[in-house]
């Protein structure tokens, strides 16, 4: 039997007979999914809301191409090798599994079968912003306005595309940019926790990333809503990058630094250079600013790490 026809059986997280219980035990473990298993049956941890192709197809707007693969490498390289959308349109590949899937820095993105939402966009933007860098940024905003649409708040913006929440991380974005004659070519990845399974946390913790959490931690009833989510990030990170390509980073600029978790705190920010000192917001391109003594830095890319005081 298929894997994914397997995990379709079992996603409603009842008893079932399969025949092969050790090649089953592997399948699953290799997707990172959590089973019990008892002589000959087996069942999940807990069940799993699989996505629906074409329920999301209903809730998005015109000029969106949806596709849903079970397991793919990542999302974000198999966009990436597609020629670019015609401007004004979107292609949209959502996952139920990356075994490729990328955070930054060359971190790997771990995320087990069906328990999160791992989506990527692809767009022409016509004419190309001014301020490219910022485009991770207006994403994170605009996945903050899906998130609130299901009525998640509390969630905050760690610079430069974190998405957290009580100090753990819930998501991330990673976003890939070209010249074309038409524009600028972009593809967006977008990683939201729906439910982890104790392993993955312990993984991610283990890979130099921040703890991870997840909707579930914020309202169990969240995980049933994996379409809704998906639907809902597709529209508004679709309508924040049109509304930044035509007006730029201003009508982004406050709601990020309402949601910014690092002001004020005390920081280190990698790259070339380490710099350390107080995080005092994002400037009107975006940049991290950073007060260190008399000096103040404005950094465009870099890791930051809070500090003790």
């Amino acid at each position: 039997m298929q894997v994914v026809t397997l995990i379709a059986r079992l996603a409603d997280g009842a008893w079932h007979r399969v025949d092969d219980m050790k090649e089953t035990c592997r399948q699953l473990e290799a997707l990172g999914l959590d089973a019990e298993v008892m002589e000959d049956r087996c069942r999940l941890a807990y069940p799993l809301d699989l996505l629906d192709q074409a329920a999301i197809a209903t809730l998005l707007p015109p000029g969106v191409e949806l596709d849903v693969a079970a397991v793919v490498d990542s999302t974000n390289t198999r966009l990436a090798q597609r020629p670019p959308p015609p401007v004004g349109t979107t292609s949209v590949l959502a996952a139920e599994f990356q075994y490729g899937g990328r955070g930054r820095l060359q971190r790997k993105w771990v995320s087990p079968y069906a328990s999160g939402v791992c989506l990527s966009l692809a767009q022409q933007l016509e004419p190309p912003p001014d301020m490219p860098a910022a485009l991770s940024l207006v994403t994170g905003v605009a996945t903050l306005r899906a998130l609130r649409e299901l009525a998640v708040t509390g969630v905050g913006l760690k610079w430069p595309n974190d998405i957290v929440w009580r100090g753990a991380k819930l998501g991330g974005v990673l976003l890939e940019a070209s010249t074309t004659a038409a524009g600028l070519h972009v593809v967006t990845g977008i990683g939201i926790n729906v439910r982890l399974p104790g392993a993955a946390a312990e993984v991610i913790a283990g890979d130099g990333g921040i703890e991870a959490t997840d909707l579930h931690a914020i309202d169990p009833a969240l995980c049933l809503r994996r379409n809704e989510l998906t639907a809902a990030l597709v529209r508004h990170i679709t309508s924040a990058l049109a509304q930044y390509a035509r007006d730029g980073f201003a009508p982004f600029r406050e709601q990020w630094n309402d949601a910014d978790v690092l002001n004020g705190s005390a920081v280190s920010v990698s790259g070339a250079d380490t710099i350390t000192g107080v995080a005092g917001g994002i400037n009107e391109s975006g940049a991290l600013v950073v007060r260190s003594g008399n000096m103040t830095h404005h950094l465009v890319a870099g890791d930051v790490r809070v500090r003790e005081t």
